[in-house]
């Protein structure tokens, strides 16, 4: 068994507890994301913008039980009944 610091210990709990709180999120290249996206006729869309300079964007959407992320530069053909989220930011708890 390894001991870790408080610190360390709590920020290991916390991610933990964040996965658990919020699933997982896979994480697709544009040209799957957007198939995935083609299959949904009313999809929530977040979108959210990548780094500080960068013109990349990231898109989450649900679908069958899981959460799909994706990041590009690219546009995609949304439905027409898409309804869009803007997030402030997209973050994604992992180890």
């Amino acid at each position: 068994m390894t001991y870790t610091g408080g610190g360390e210990s709590a920020a290991i709990m916390a991610a933990a507890q964040a996965k658990r709180a919020y699933g997982q999120v896979i994480y697709l290249e544009s040209d799957e994301f957007q198939k995935i996206l083609s299959k949904l006729e009313r999809p929530m869309v977040v979108v959210g913008e990548k780094g500080f300079l960068s013109s990349k964007l990231q898109y989450l959407i649900s679908y069958k039980g899981f959460i799909f992320h994706t990041k590009t530069a690219d546009t995609f053909q949304f439905p027409s009944g898409a309804e869009f989220i803007k997030a402030r930011k997209i973050w994604n708890p992992s180890f």
